[in-house]
């Protein structure tokens, strides 16, 4: 898990206050259900490359309302200040050489912004403190992948807005205009209340499992993959599961990694102090 914002000029004028703006901006004209209304959700918004790369569309209402939606999304994505701040993170070069190679299979994928390599972004204009962000699940988030979570709004961070990461025992203080990469397919988060008067908003940026999955089907959604691959092809595309997992599988300990463990320290019930 790592933390912090720009060291380029003065981040929080030329970067931060005005992003605040835009998602003011767009927070006044995202389209919101009857129910959300009744209820006094606040809008959020959610797009990227979607079901071209297998990804299920979950939308938030029918008709005019997810055109909307969509055209408020993508024009946020337009503004110097949504660019700059989306660009922090474009050095990412897992993620920089899949959007590479995707769009040039697929040139009209649409990637939140073009100065970012995550192929999905999710705007939170303030929601529920109370709600935890769930893991996501598999069909929607990268395991694998970091994602990078933006704190936006006016708040004073010393009196709200933290982070709380519930699986880590963790809670940080997150000023507007700083970012942080977490796991958000493995990790559970939400946010403290900030004082009224003040605006909290959220960005995340997470790249997509659908587009790994037509990575492993060598160029093929996972319709098109069960209806004409071979079992040749099943076999090479499980070798592929297996070269992209075993990286990760050893990064978990297994017992006898840690030499000596049970012996100084046995159980029995408590830790040793400071542990």
């Amino acid at each position: 898990m790592l933390g912090g914002r720009s060291t380029r000029g003065n981040w929080h004028e030329e970067v931060t206050k005005p992003a605040t703006t835009e998602l003011d901006l767009a927070a006044s004209r995202v389209h919101r259900s009857a129910e959300d209304i009744a209820a006094n959700n606040p809008p959020s918004l959610s797009n990227g490359v979607g079901a071209m790369f297998n990804e299920p569309v979950v939308p938030v209402d029918t008709g005019q309302g997810v055109l909307l939606s969509a055209l408020v999304f993508f024009q946020l994505f337009t503004t110097l200040a949504m660019k700059r701040l989306v660009g922090y993170g474009n050095s990412y070069d897992p993620l920089k050489a899949q959007k590479d190679t995707s769009l040039q299979d697929h040139p009209d994928s649409l990637y939140p912004c073009d100065s970012s390599v995550f192929s999905a972004a999710t705007v939170d204009f303030g929601g529920p403190p109370c709600c935890i962000f769930a893991p996501g699940v598999p069909d929607r988030q990268q395991v694998r992948q970091w994602s990078i979570l933006t704190a936006l709004g006016n708040y004073k961070p010393r009196h709200g807005g933290h982070v709380i990461f519930w699986d880590l025992g963790l809670v940080v203080c997150f000023p507007p205009g700083s970012s942080i990469l977490i796991p958000t397919g493995l990790i559970r988060y939400s946010f403290v209340r900030v004082r009224p008067g003040e605006r909290r908003y959220s960005l995340l940026q997470w790249a997509g499992a659908g587009i790994a999955r037509w990575f492993l089907n060598n160029g093929h959604s996972d319709m098109q993959f069960a209806k004409h691959a071979t079992p040749a092809d099943h076999a090479a595309r499980e070798e592929r599961c297996a070269q992209a997992q075993a990286p990760l599988l050893g990064n978990f300990p297994v017992e006898g990694d840690i030499r000596g463990a049970a012996a100084d320290f046995p159980f029995t019930g408590t830790w040793p102090h400071g542990t």
